[in-house]
């Protein structure tokens, strides 16, 4: 059986033999597993996509951050 996370019901009207679960998230044990290690990295991350390597196997994660955010 293959696992797909979907995150609004949008697709699920069009599904057949659909077994749908809710579970719930358990949060790492190492929170935050991403951690600020320059200075440019101190600040608002906003997160822009998460690709699996397909050399390596990992997931990477490509982000931004800005020293400070205001919505004006």
């Amino acid at each position: 059986m293959n696992a797909i996370l979907f995150l609004d019901d949008k697709d699920l009207a069009s599904r057949r033999g659909l077994d749908r679960r809710m579970v719930l998230p358990v949060r790492h044990p190492d929170n935050p597993i991403m951690r600020p290690e320059y200075d440019w990295e101190e600040g608002t991350v906003f997160p822009l996509t998460v690709l699996r390597d397909e050399k390596t196997g990992l997931w990477r994660m490509w982000y931004q951050v800005f020293k400070s955010y205001v919505i004006v």
